[in-house]
């Protein structure tokens, strides 16, 4: 529009300097050595606009000339980027779809017509993921992290493949550098501290939670949890070598976190080392107030461990006033009664749970109680036969999976402080078999005759679940690392083995059994005859046949 105004005022004063020199008479004269040209001063005015014109005609005519290899290079390179544009695009959609050969087929076309192109190098890798040539993706994802504007992206694509070929240093070498771009990228920062957890640099994993605070990557709730389980882990890591720094950084979790329970009696158990048994009572009296726990109990017991069977009842008698109303103070009276010898004691504290729905570990003590006091009688038969069908008792539970004792990271999505002491969902009724009894999950404190290495391979392998979803397969590749084998073994420590083992129900509830399957190693109570004899096993050639 503004070029058109321009045009016309342009004409128009041409026009007007026309009129003018028509109205006004005079004349142009021009010599030149000997020759002089005399000419009316319209027609001088009407030579100059014409020279002019033609003049302006002549340039843009050279111009066009000057710019005619350059346009044609410019146009075939338009319609090579409209040929290589449409071949990305086609070729994400067969990479979308799964179409395997247009996704080959359009791959390699984006990768002749723009093989530097971010999203051409994209379309090669996905293609090749998708043929499964690990090979060829590793390459363009190598190709992307060169390029400053998909440096991100490449190194994204080198972790995935690092890790899903078991490379976990390339994994944690490739989030580092993700890490240190000026980008915030959540997932290299996450990788970064899972590395630092596996590696237990709980120092370093601090200052990552820290930073990714600082960056927005997670709430303030979540950063609490996960920094109070990490100076849990520290505390337990260090509680041996280090005991003065492994105090305080329990000491901090509990400023965190009150109620986490193995900061808590590690703090305890710390403190009664060093003397300050009056300290550690009531660290472990604010836990038991906010989040009664056995192990709680346990450590309360341990800070005074010359007591009496009747002064070690009036100390827990102690610690349950404070919450009398929950399930735990119940079976920790009723425990110190049973060792003082205390039955009616110890059946009055386990009626009200027992009169309701108990779970295993209820009809256990009852079984124990009743053995103790009047031998194997039929009332503890009846105990040992409810405990098969109970429900669960309250265990470690994070990512639908049960640990037996408390780990900073959950198995599965590598979630820092995500194990809660909390019943496991229940089974169906049907099990297997309607004749033999539901399984129940009763964890039970490791003995110190267990492997350290077999219970941390039973942790490392998803099998037990604390719900009823469907199971991960075995040779899925993982897209986030089982945390729980490198980091179970150190705190299977921490908990202490059980006490005497009294009787059947002791020897039922420290019978080794694998989390989440059958804990109960009868098949059925002892007065049970039985569904009837086993089927016969068929005869080798008889298998063989078939």
């Amino acid at each position: 529009m503004f070029r058109v105004i321009a045009f016309l005022i342009i004409v128009a004063a041409a026009a007007l300097l026309y009129v003018f020199a028509l109205d006004h008479y005079g004349a142009v004269s021009v010599s030149l050595g000997q020759w002089e040209i005399k000419t009316p001063l319209a027609f001088a005015v009407a030579a100059l606009l014409a020279f002019a014109v033609v003049l302006y005609v002549l340039v843009r005519l050279f111009a066009l000339l000057l710019r005619l290899p350059f346009a044609t290079f410019a146009l075939s390179r338009s319609r090579r980027k409209a040929k290589a544009n449409a071949a990305i695009s086609k070729g994400l959609v067969a990479v979308a779809s799964g179409d395997l050969n247009a996704a080959a087929r359009h791959a390699q076309a984006a990768e002749r017509l723009a093989g530097h192109e971010p999203l051409a190098l994209l379309l090669k890798a996905q293609a090749a993921q998708l043929h499964g040539n690990r090979v060829a993706a590793k390459d363009a994802f190598a190709r992307m992290a060169e390029i400053t504007d998909t440096r991100g992206l490449g190194l994204r694509g080198l972790f995935v493949e690092a890790r899903r070929r078991g490379d976990g240093a390339a994994a944690h070498q490739h989030a580092v550098a993700a890490a240190q771009l000026d980008v915030f990228l959540p997932w290299a920062h996450e990788a970064t501290l899972v590395a630092q957890c596996q590696a237990r640099d709980w120092m370093a994993a601090l200052a990552t939670l820290e930073r990714n605070h600082r960056l927005g990557a997670m709430d303030a709730g979540e950063m609490r949890r996960a920094k109070a389980a990490l100076l849990t882990a520290r505390a337990l890591d260090l509680r041996r070598t280090e005991p003065k720094e492994a105090l305080r950084a329990a000491l901090n979790a509990l400023k965190i976190d009150q109620a986490l329970t193995p900061a808590a009696t590690a703090a305890a158990r710390l403190l009664a080392a060093d003397g300050q048994q009056r300290k550690a009572s009531r660290i472990v009296e604010t836990a038991w107030r906010l989040a009664p726990h056995p192990d709680l109990a346990e450590a309360y017991l341990g800070l005074r461990p010359n007591l009496s069977a009747a002064e070690r009842l009036k100390q827990v008698s102690r610690l349950v006033a404070m919450k009398p109303e929950h399930e735990e103070a119940a079976a920790a009276l009723a425990q110190a009664a049973l060792a003082a010898r205390e039955f009616a004691k110890a059946r009055a504290a386990l009626a009200p749970l027992a009169d309701k729905r108990p779970t295993a570990r209820i009809c256990l003590l009852m079984a124990e109680i009743e053995e103790a006091e009047n031998g194997m009688t039929g009332l503890a038969r009846e105990w040992l036969g409810r405990a098969a069908h109970a429900s669960r008792d309250p265990a470690w539970i994070a990512d639908g999976i049960i640990s037996p004792q408390w780990l900073p990271v959950a198995p599965e999505s590598g979630r820092i402080g995500g194990f809660a002491w909390e019943h496991p969902a229940e089974l169906p009724a049907a099990v297997g078999s309607a004749n033999l009894p539901a399984p129940i999950a009763a964890p039970r404190p490791p003995s110190p005759s267990d492997g350290l290495a077999d219970r941390a391979a039973e942790l490392s392998i998803p099998a037990g679940r604390a719900g009823n979803g469907p199971q991960r397969p075995a040779d899925a590749p993982a897209e986030t690392p089982l945390l729980a084998a490198p980091i179970a073994a150190s705190f299977a420590a921490d908990r202490p083995a059980p006490a005497a083992e009294r009787g059947v129900a002791a020897a039922v509830a420290a019978a080794p059994a694998k989390i989440e399957t059958v804990a109960f190693p009868l098949e059925r109570a002892p007065d049970d005859p039985g569904a009837g004899p086993p089927p016969r096993e068929k005869g080798f050639w008889k298998r063989l046949t078939e």
